[in-house]
């Protein structure tokens, strides 16, 4: 009597048939992919293309080619992808290779053929993927195609000092200046202070090099030029100046420093002592290329008070009257604070959950095209109706109990009831409470709400929480920060 094959057998069976069927589906799907490459039909060959890599990448069970072929696959789609001028896929495309192959940044190349703009805006995007390794390159091509090109150049600096190559930055901020009077900023004069930039960074090496009065000399021309770094510009020259005797040149600098304005007030009373005043920053520069450095400013509230300088406890210390100040650098630890990382074409920022209210259809959450304050193109919008609230809230940020933190965001509610705040969780991440910078935020303009805070008690960890409650309207949101703040210790 014939033995009946076992289940195992024939789900071994099964197997090998999908196996085998997989295979011969990828290999169809190449061959098509091919011909239509040939004849430039490049829209069908991505399809193709993202059809495979989708199967490939997504579900490894079923994957029919070795991972040196899916690597090279996504190499050619990005190529595809940029030959249709769709830079911000390609961007994304690199950006799944890289995460599956941390260690592949620096074998990326592409033989992508674009016009500046083209390397520009695919430049931008692997910078706002953090891909900066691959997208210094696209800016070197700029400068190889637009040798005067000045904001290219200050790009693709700042990118240099980011990845810790200071001697390659340093040579670009040589080249704007030997440049400078045949360059015109690209693009409308986005960067209008690069050339003050130049003049900063280069100063700051030559101090580093003992080469004090070159370094004054840039450090004042830097801040003739409207540097963006044009508090730490004043705050360096003040330090050469007290370091030389030189007092005079000295009380000046304190003076210019003392009438700086900030771009956003807050005038927070921390104490009696200490108000928080503001801070300021570009904020293209911000996203892209500083990583989230914040400059603090100060402001005197008359012309006839004197901002004089102090060491306490290894700290520099401003004071005006009785009241004390801290010029400090800081990170910003929301990540997306704009809502501009939409990597996976859904209605909410990367970097932010739906789980707020997560009963509330995704279409209620859109990012869209308006802006607070900075010139960024996009948003994020809370769309109720009068069944639902809407709300996300951020990736858990890491902090610090005993510290104090500021935390703001812009702000437009348009007939909603806007809520700006953050929930507490202890070390587990179980939810202590939560607490608002404002609530029930209500009008047609955009406006900055700021608030100081400490740490709920056994509070490590902290969400972020964007709310539109209660109301059939609608609420905007952007540039959202969160903080760590060093007040003066005295």
């Amino acid at each position: 009597m014939k033995r009946k094959p076992s289940a195992i057998f024939w789900i071994i069976i099964a197997v090998l048939a999908v196996g085998a069927w997989g295979s011969s589906t990828t290999r169809f799907r190449l061959k098509r992919a091919g011909h239509y490459m040939r004849v430039r039909e490049y829209a069908r060959a991505i399809a193709v293309y993202k059809k495979i890599l989708r199967k490939e990448t997504l579900y490894p069970a079923c994957r029919t080619l070795p991972e040196d072929r899916i690597s090279a696959m996504s190499l050619v789609l990005a190529e595809l992808l940029l030959k249709e001028n769709r830079y911000r896929e390609a961007a994304v495309t690199l950006d799944g290779l890289v995460r599956r192959h941390p260690n592949q940044k620096s074998d990326i190349r592409l033989d992508a053929d674009l016009d500046p703009e083209g390397y520009r805006r695919f430049g931008l995007w692997l910078l706002e993927l953090n891909l900066k390794s691959i997208a210094a390159p696209q800016f070197r091509k700029i400068v190889e195609l637009r040798p005067n090109d000045m904001r290219a150049r200050y790009e693709l600096a700042l990118i240099y000092l980011r990845q810790g190559l200071k001697d390659e930055a340093k040579g670009q901020f040589k080249e704007m200046l030997n440049r400078k009077g045949k360059s015109v900023p690209q693009g409308g004069g986005e960067f209008p202070d690069c050339l003050g930039d130049a003049y900063y960074y280069l100063a700051l090496d030559f101090e580093a090099e003992g080469k004090t009065q070159k370094a004054k000399e840039y450090y004042q021309k830097a801040i003739l030029l409207n540097t963006s770094q044009i508090v730490r510009a004043y705050y360096y020259l003040t330090l050469l100046y007290e370091k030389a005797d030189e007092e005079e040149f000295a009380k000046r600098m304190k003076k210019g420093q003392a009438h700086l304005n900030p771009q956003h007030v807050c005038k927070y009373k921390f104490s009696e002592n200490v108000i928080f005043l503001g801070y300021s920053f570009n904020k293209r520069e911000f996203e892209l290329f500083n990583e989230g450095e914040i400059t603090f400013f100060w402001d005197v509230s008359g012309k006839n008070q004197a901002l004089t300088h102090e060491q306490k406890s290894g700290q520099d210390i401003y004071r005006i009257d009785n009241r004390l100040f801290q010029m400090d650098v800081v990170e910003n630890l929301v990540s997306s604070f704009g809502f501009e990382l939409d990597r996976e074409g859904v209605r909410y920022a990367y970097g932010w959950r739906r789980d707020v209210y997560p009963v509330t259809p995704p279409e209620r959450h859109e990012i869209v095209g308006m802006t607070a304050s900075f010139g960024k193109d996009q948003c994020l919008l809370l769309n109720n109706s009068k069944l639902t609230s809407t709300g996300i809230a951020s990736d858990p940020i890491k902090i610090d109990e005993e510290s104090f933190y500021l935390q703001s965001g812009s702000v437009k509610s348009k007939d909603g009831n806007a809520f700006l705040g953050r929930t507490w969780f202890d070390s587990k991440k179980d939810a202590i409470n939560y607490n608002y910078v404002k609530s029930r935020i209500q009008g047609q303009d955009w406006k900055v709400y700021s608030q100081v805070t400490k740490p709920l008690p056994h509070s490590a960890w902290c969400r972020l929480l964007v709310i539109n409650h209660d109301t059939p309207g609608k609420a905007y949101f952007d540039d959202v920060l969160f903080v760590k703040l060093n007040f003066p210790k005295i």
